[in-house]
Protein backbone atom coordinates (compact mmCIF):
# COMPACT_ATOMS: atom_id res chain seq x y z
CA UNK A 1 0.00 0.00 0.00
CA UNK A 2 2.83 2.44 0.88
CA UNK A 3 4.50 1.73 -2.46
CA UNK A 4 1.21 2.37 -4.29
CA UNK A 5 0.80 5.69 -2.50
CA UNK A 6 4.37 6.64 -3.36
CA UNK A 7 3.82 5.86 -7.04
CA UNK A 8 0.60 7.90 -6.98
CA UNK A 9 2.45 10.84 -5.42
CA UNK A 10 5.17 10.66 -8.07
CA UNK A 11 2.59 10.56 -10.84
CA UNK A 12 0.62 13.51 -9.44
CA UNK A 13 3.78 15.58 -8.99
CA UNK A 14 4.88 14.90 -12.57
CA UNK A 15 1.48 16.06 -13.80
CA UNK A 16 0.97 19.09 -11.57
CA UNK A 17 4.57 20.18 -10.86
CA UNK A 18 3.35 21.39 -7.46
CA UNK A 19 6.33 21.61 -5.09
CA UNK A 20 4.13 20.74 -2.13
CA UNK A 21 3.48 17.35 -3.75
CA UNK A 22 7.12 16.60 -4.61
CA UNK A 23 8.15 13.22 -3.16
CA UNK A 24 10.92 13.54 -0.56
CA UNK A 25 13.19 11.22 1.39
CA UNK A 26 10.53 10.65 4.04
CA UNK A 27 8.06 9.31 1.50
CA UNK A 28 10.62 6.88 0.09
CA UNK A 29 11.83 5.80 3.52
CA UNK A 30 8.26 5.08 4.59
CA UNK A 31 7.73 2.88 1.54
CA UNK A 32 10.98 0.99 2.15
CA UNK A 33 10.19 0.55 5.85
CA UNK A 34 6.77 -0.81 4.92
CA UNK A 35 8.45 -3.52 2.86
CA UNK A 36 10.74 -4.31 5.82
CA UNK A 37 7.73 -4.81 8.09
CA UNK A 38 5.83 -6.98 5.63
CA UNK A 39 5.79 -10.78 5.63
CA UNK A 40 6.17 -11.08 1.88
CA UNK A 41 8.79 -13.10 0.07
CA UNK A 42 11.13 -10.93 -1.98
CA UNK A 43 10.72 -7.93 0.30
CA UNK A 44 14.46 -7.18 0.32
CA UNK A 45 14.42 -6.91 -3.48
CA UNK A 46 11.32 -4.71 -3.34
CA UNK A 47 12.91 -2.44 -0.74
CA UNK A 48 16.05 -2.14 -2.85
CA UNK A 49 13.96 -1.41 -5.95
CA UNK A 50 12.33 1.51 -4.13
CA UNK A 51 15.73 2.89 -3.23
CA UNK A 52 16.90 2.52 -6.84
CA UNK A 53 13.73 4.28 -8.00
CA UNK A 54 14.58 7.24 -5.77
CA UNK A 55 18.13 7.36 -7.14
CA UNK A 56 16.81 7.34 -10.71
CA UNK A 57 14.25 10.06 -9.99
CA UNK A 58 16.93 12.18 -8.35
CA UNK A 59 19.05 11.96 -11.50
CA UNK A 60 16.07 13.01 -13.60
CA UNK A 61 15.27 15.93 -11.29
CA UNK A 62 11.94 14.65 -9.98
CA UNK A 63 13.21 14.42 -6.39
CA UNK A 64 15.65 16.90 -4.88
CA UNK A 65 17.96 14.61 -2.94
CA UNK A 66 19.55 11.21 -3.55
CA UNK A 67 18.74 8.31 -1.21
CA UNK A 68 19.87 9.21 2.29
CA UNK A 69 20.88 7.15 5.28
CA UNK A 70 17.32 6.49 6.36
CA UNK A 71 16.71 4.82 3.01
CA UNK A 72 19.84 2.67 3.05
CA UNK A 73 19.34 1.46 6.60
CA UNK A 74 15.72 0.64 5.90
CA UNK A 75 16.83 -1.54 2.97
CA UNK A 76 19.37 -3.33 5.16
CA UNK A 77 16.67 -3.85 7.78
CA UNK A 78 14.45 -5.44 5.13
CA UNK A 79 17.32 -7.79 4.29
CA UNK A 80 17.87 -8.67 7.95
CA UNK A 81 14.23 -9.58 8.50
CA UNK A 82 13.54 -11.47 5.30
CA UNK A 83 11.49 -14.66 5.53
CA UNK A 84 13.26 -17.70 6.96
CA UNK A 85 13.91 -19.46 3.66
CA UNK A 86 17.26 -20.51 2.15
CA UNK A 87 16.71 -18.86 -1.24
CA UNK A 88 15.20 -15.77 0.37
CA UNK A 89 18.22 -15.39 2.64
CA UNK A 90 20.63 -15.94 -0.24
CA UNK A 91 19.00 -13.18 -2.26
CA UNK A 92 18.74 -10.86 0.74
CA UNK A 93 22.43 -11.35 1.52
CA UNK A 94 23.36 -10.30 -2.00
CA UNK A 95 21.22 -7.15 -1.72
CA UNK A 96 22.63 -6.43 1.73
CA UNK A 97 26.24 -6.59 0.49
CA UNK A 98 25.45 -4.35 -2.48
CA UNK A 99 23.72 -1.80 -0.25
CA UNK A 100 26.42 -1.79 2.43
CA UNK A 101 29.16 -1.27 -0.16
CA UNK A 102 27.20 1.58 -1.71
CA UNK A 103 27.01 3.39 1.62
CA UNK A 104 30.76 2.96 2.12
CA UNK A 105 31.46 4.34 -1.33
CA UNK A 106 29.38 7.49 -0.81
CA UNK A 107 31.52 10.22 0.69
CA UNK A 108 28.50 12.37 1.56
CA UNK A 109 27.15 9.88 4.11
CA UNK A 110 28.26 9.38 7.71
CA UNK A 111 26.97 6.02 9.02
CA UNK A 112 25.81 6.29 12.62
CA UNK A 113 25.21 3.82 15.44
CA UNK A 114 21.75 2.81 14.16
CA UNK A 115 23.23 1.94 10.79
CA UNK A 116 25.98 -0.24 12.30
CA UNK A 117 23.58 -1.94 14.69
CA UNK A 118 21.33 -2.82 11.75
CA UNK A 119 24.26 -4.11 9.69
CA UNK A 120 25.44 -6.37 12.52
CA UNK A 121 21.90 -7.69 12.95
CA UNK A 122 21.72 -8.46 9.23
CA UNK A 123 24.98 -10.40 9.36
CA UNK A 124 23.74 -12.41 12.34
CA UNK A 125 20.48 -13.29 10.65
CA UNK A 126 21.77 -13.91 7.11
CA UNK A 127 24.97 -15.85 7.84
CA UNK A 128 25.32 -18.99 9.96
CA UNK A 129 28.00 -19.09 12.67
CA UNK A 130 31.19 -19.51 10.71
CA UNK A 131 34.56 -17.98 9.99
CA UNK A 132 32.88 -15.97 7.24
CA UNK A 133 30.44 -14.40 9.69
CA UNK A 134 33.15 -13.69 12.25
CA UNK A 135 35.30 -12.02 9.61
CA UNK A 136 32.43 -9.92 8.26
CA UNK A 137 31.28 -8.86 11.73
CA UNK A 138 34.84 -7.95 12.73
CA UNK A 139 35.31 -5.85 9.60
CA UNK A 140 32.07 -3.94 10.15
CA UNK A 141 32.86 -3.42 13.83
CA UNK A 142 36.28 -1.98 13.03
CA UNK A 143 34.60 0.44 10.64
CA UNK A 144 32.15 1.37 13.39
CA UNK A 145 35.03 2.15 15.75
CA UNK A 146 36.73 4.25 13.08
CA UNK A 147 33.51 6.27 12.75
CA UNK A 148 33.24 6.67 16.54
CA UNK A 149 29.75 5.14 16.51
CA UNK A 150 30.12 2.22 18.93
CA UNK A 151 27.37 2.77 21.50
CA UNK A 152 25.72 0.22 23.78
CA UNK A 153 23.20 -0.84 21.12
CA UNK A 154 26.03 -1.72 18.74
CA UNK A 155 27.75 -3.70 21.49
CA UNK A 156 24.54 -5.67 22.16
CA UNK A 157 24.31 -6.53 18.46
CA UNK A 158 27.96 -7.58 18.51
CA UNK A 159 27.27 -9.87 21.48
CA UNK A 160 24.47 -11.55 19.56
CA UNK A 161 26.57 -12.04 16.43
CA UNK A 162 29.70 -13.57 17.97
CA UNK A 163 30.54 -16.32 20.44
CA UNK A 164 32.35 -15.56 23.70
CA UNK A 165 35.70 -16.64 22.24
CA UNK A 166 35.13 -14.54 19.13
CA UNK A 167 34.18 -11.53 21.24
CA UNK A 168 37.35 -11.97 23.27
CA UNK A 169 39.38 -12.08 20.07
CA UNK A 170 37.81 -8.82 18.88
CA UNK A 171 37.66 -6.89 22.19
CA UNK A 172 40.27 -8.50 24.43
CA UNK A 173 39.86 -10.52 27.64
CA UNK A 174 39.21 -7.57 29.93
CA UNK A 175 36.15 -6.40 28.01
CA UNK A 176 34.35 -9.77 27.98
CA UNK A 177 32.93 -11.26 31.18
CA UNK A 178 32.84 -14.96 32.00
CA UNK A 179 29.21 -15.17 30.88
CA UNK A 180 30.08 -13.80 27.45
CA UNK A 181 28.64 -10.33 28.08
CA UNK A 182 30.56 -7.22 27.13
CA UNK A 183 31.63 -4.94 30.00
CA UNK A 184 30.73 -1.50 28.64
CA UNK A 185 32.95 0.15 31.25
CA UNK A 186 35.98 -1.42 29.57
CA UNK A 187 35.15 -0.02 26.13
CA UNK A 188 37.30 3.02 25.23
CA UNK A 189 35.20 6.23 25.27
CA UNK A 190 36.64 7.32 21.92
CA UNK A 191 34.85 4.41 20.25
CA UNK A 192 31.57 6.30 20.73
CA UNK A 193 32.93 9.83 20.36
CA UNK A 194 30.54 10.74 17.53
CA UNK A 195 27.34 9.24 18.93
CA UNK A 196 24.99 12.17 19.48
CA UNK A 197 22.28 10.68 21.68
CA UNK A 198 21.70 6.95 21.52
CA UNK A 199 18.64 7.21 23.81
CA UNK A 200 16.62 8.93 21.09
CA UNK A 201 15.59 7.71 17.64
CA UNK A 202 18.21 9.11 15.28
CA UNK A 203 18.70 9.37 11.55
CA UNK A 204 20.27 6.21 10.24
CA UNK A 205 23.02 8.25 8.61
CA UNK A 206 23.50 11.93 8.07
CA UNK A 207 24.69 14.01 5.18
CA UNK A 208 27.67 16.26 5.68
CA UNK A 209 26.59 19.77 6.54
Amino acid sequence: RAETLLDWLIEIYQQEKDKSLQPNEFAFTSAIAAWAKSRKFGKAACARATLDKMASLYKSGIVETPPNGYCYTAVINACAYCEDDAIEKRDALKIFVETYKEVNNRTDLHPNHVFFKTVLTALRKLLPRSEQRKSAVSTVFKKCIECGMCDSSVLRSLESALSKDELTEVLGHEAVAANGRIDNAKIPPEWKRNVKDSSRPAPYTRFKS
